[in-house]
């Protein structure tokens, strides 16, 4: 007798076990909010840390390159940054650029912001953009 005693409590026990494990997992409001305040920590701290993995500055840049015909092309930035999701972009900023054309006539351009290729070469001059060659100013 005593056997079907401790058998039947201990069934009882198992399914007042269950039966709070089930609550908490399905009805229990407090607890849905809590992990998802935690994900949501937890999301902002990777976010962090890969902004400060991304942010790729260079100060004081120069690149120089020249063309088949015999003309030099020198940009110089007093900062760069470098664009992730576009590895071959970089955005420049204060930027001087000189064209050294073969015959030494010199082409001078300045900008607050440039975007520079890197496999190409080619620039895109913005904000405040002056151009002085020989006598003529842009």
């Amino acid at each position: 007798m005593n056997k079907k005693i401790y058998l039947q409590l201990i069934l009882i026990f198992l399914l007042v076990v269950l039966s709070l494990f089930f609550y908490k997992e399905y009805f229990d409001t407090n607890t849905d909010v809590k992990k998802i305040t935690k994900k949501i920590e937890k999301d902002k701290k990777i976010k962090q840390d890969n902004n400060e993995a991304t942010s790729n500055i260079i100060e004081n840049l120069k690149y120089v390159s020249k063309d088949l015909l015999g003309n030099t092309y020198i940009i110089e930035a007093d900062s760069a940054e470098l664009i992730e999701k576009e590895k071959n972009n970089i955005v420049l900023m204060k930027v001087t650029a000189k064209i050294i054309q073969k015959n030494e006539d010199i082409i001078y351009i300045y900008s607050e912001i440039a975007n520079y290729n890197k496999v190409n070469s080619n620039t895109i001059f913005e904000k405040n953009v002056k151009v002085n060659y020989g006598k003529q100013k842009l």
